[in-house]
């Protein structure tokens, strides 16, 4: 039989795995920005083939026009042209020893701006996520019912655990490309590892995308009572009244769309990344697409399991195991129309009249 816990550690628990994350992702990041310059894993080209802006023309007369690279430091700002054409990832500037990228590239892009705003993103966010739980704290509900209502079926349970873990490990190794040394995944810590990983993560992604949607597409559609509720922010304001809610509420729904669609937007621009038979100009633009979109599922990631975990004991049961108690889905789900069942094998503990007599204090 599956009990419910008080939860009085379990949310300061995992709000503090929370920070101990974010706080590790910010130790790596500036550990990143202070690598020795001989520690950095790219390859350093012979410095004699490196020449200064102002040889350019007199390389372009024994080399040949368009026989050679332009490079620029994301770091100091020092553009140099490398003979033949190279990556400039493959460089380290000559002046301050950081991975070098091509003016105007996504790479330059990514070092320049993206990377400062995924960073200060998963700070504000986190931060917001801390002061939320400051002050107004989780939920939690009196009492230590049984769990014998049917919260998802054991088909949704295990896509969206697919769909769940998936995600971790996308944004994971898509973030080592970013935050990390290196100017793409392949260049990142983890190296070809973690690109074959994410293109792996990436089908799983997209398969338990298309179940999840097949599954939930009709609970999820928006009607009038969600009004009340998005008036009142769902009652994570303060709000201690009750709510018109069915099986979910207007903010699941919404999350369900918004990672329906960004889901397809980040699933195609890497389809994209993964078979180049585009334009360079598409290409950069899906590049900028994808890093975009992801950042802004991982944003929504941290807020929904916040929201669902943290902030709601008991909403974790139901995403682990599929079974939430009575209880909870009164006070969350008022106007779901659910079912009582027995949650364990025939036999294997009380029946489910016992069951039912011992919950209603009979």
């Amino acid at each position: 039989m599956v009990s419910v816990p008080n939860g009085q550690y379990v949310g300061p628990f995992l709000l503090g795995c929370v920070c101990v994350l974010v706080a590790a992702i910010v130790v790596w990041a500036l550990c990143a920005c202070v690598t020795p310059r001989d520690e950095v894993r790219l390859t350093l080209l012979d410095t004699a083939d490196v020449r200064p802006v102002a040889g350019i023309s007199a390389m372009s007369e024994v080399a040949g026009a368009g026989a050679y690279s332009v490079c620029v430091c994301p770091s100091c700002g020092t553009t140099v042209t490398q003979v033949g054409q190279v990556h400039c990832t493959n460089v380290l500037c000559p002046v301050c020893g950081s991975p070098m990228v091509r003016p105007r590239s996504v790479f330059a892009w990514r070092e320049l701006v993206f990377r400062p705003v995924v960073i200060g993103s998963l700070i504000a966010v986190i931060l917001a996520i801390v002061a939320h739980y400051l002050i107004w704290g989780p939920r939690r509900l009196v009492g230590n019912d049984i769990a014998i209502v049917k919260r998802f079926s054991t088909a949704e349970t295990a896509a969206h655990f697919v769909v769940m873990f998936s995600f971790l490990i996308l944004a994971v190794t898509g973030m080592t490309g970013i935050i990390g040394p290196g100017a793409n995944i392949s260049g990142s810590l983890g190296g070809d590892f973690f690109l074959i990983l994410h293109y792996v993560a990436a089908a799983a992604f997209g398969a338990g995308l298309v179940t999840i949607g097949v599954l939930w597409f009709r609970d999820c559609f928006f009607n009038k009572d969600d009004a009340e509720w998005i008036r009142h922010a769902g009652g994570y304001l303060g709000h201690k009244g009750e709510l018109p809610v069915g099986r979910f509420n207007p903010g699941q729904k919404a999350f369900f769309w918004l990672v329906g669609v960004l889901g397809i937007v980040m699933v195609a621009t890497g389809v994209m990344r993964l078979f180049p038979v585009f334009t360079r100009v598409t290409q950069q633009a899906a590049y900028m697409i994808h890093d975009g979109v992801a950042l802004m599922l991982i944003l929504a990631v941290l807020v929904h399991t916040y929201l669902g975990t943290v902030a709601n004991p008991g909403s974790w049961q139901g995403i682990f195991s599929g079974w939430v108690t009575e209880e909870w889905a009164k006070a969350h789900h008022p106007n779901w129309d659910y079912e009582l069942e027995e949650p364990c094998p025939q036999g294997d503990v009380d029946t489910m009249e016992e069951v039912l007599i011992s919950h209603e204090g009979l």
